[in-house]
């Protein structure tokens, strides 16, 4: 019973979201990634209908995360931001096995998982984002440890040179 009013929710909207591009109020052009949406709420309402099926929360989880970028990109016209938003992706099947382990049965493979892939996203996200300041970054502040390190150790010999800078190597 649930489940059919469920289903029908859904396909209700999904015929009001094709509609208005009939009525010229919206281009679907725009608003593809609700249909995104929309299926994932889907399968998130399928869940929590009857609370049985928790493999129903991953697919929920990446068609609602995923539909983020793609909305993003698509308002914007811009989808060189694709480049940076990528990562979202792997978040979308981190926060699933997420899911799955708190409200199914608790598998310790799926909060590792899940770990696991928040990880790389975040390592990902930090690299691609930001190595155009980091790498520049780490070298600057590894010359400036190595000058610093230089001064230290001239300072403490008393900025004499030391018996290999000052004697000059004698050949037989």
């Amino acid at each position: 019973m649930k489940t059919t009013i469920i289903i029908g929710v859904i396909v209700l909207l999904l015929g009001i979201l094709f509609i208005f591009p009939a009525t010229g109020m919206f281009s679907l052009a725009k608003l593809w990634p609700a249909i995104l949406l929309l299926l994932g709420i889907g399968f998130f309402a399928s869940y929590f209908a009857a609370r049985k099926i928790y493999g129903f929360l991953m697919p929920g989880s990446i068609l609602v995360i995923s539909s983020i970028p793609f909305f993003m990109c698509t308002f914007s016209g811009d989808w060189s931001q694709m480049v940076y938003l990528w990562p979202v992706f792997i978040v979308s099947v981190a926060v699933g096995f997420l899911l799955m382990y708190f409200l199914g049965n608790r598998a310790r493979s799926l909060l590792l998982t899940a770990l696991i892939l928040l990880g790389v996203a975040v390592i990902a996200s930090l690299i691609f984002n930001y190595i155009r300041f980091i790498f520049p970054t780490v070298l600057i502040a590894s010359g400036l440890i190595l000058i610093f390190i230089g001064i230290l150790k001239k300072m403490k010999s008393g900025g004499a040179a030391t018996k290999e800078e000052s004697e000059p190597e004698q050949t037989s």
